[in-house]
């Protein structure tokens, strides 16, 4: 991530069929910001794909829902500490 002014947050579950495009079209909006993707472990191989697209692409990051405490704040701690 580059750390800029402004993050897009993007919670996914099975949207394999749907996140590429849906990250290419954010990266074209031309507009300085850093994308989080957060998958909440998707079976269908979600995760993998925004795993590859944030190698590729530097200001896309992609957190593992898994990782993450399951407590109420939790998402939250993390988009604070990535802001």
């Amino acid at each position: 991530m580059n750390n800029t002014q402004t993050l897009i947050f993007v919670p996914t579950y099975n949207e394999r069929e749907n996140v590429e495009r849906l990250c290419l079209e954010l990266l074209d909006l031309d507009i300085e910001a850093d994308i989080l993707f957060l998958d909440d472990n998707s079976p269908d191989g979600t995760g993998r794909i925004v795993d590859r697209l944030a190698t590729e692409h530097e200001n896309v990051s992609n957190e593992d829902a898994e990782t993450l405490v399951c407590e109420i704040g939790g998402v939250r701690d993390i988009l604070l500490e990535k802001a």
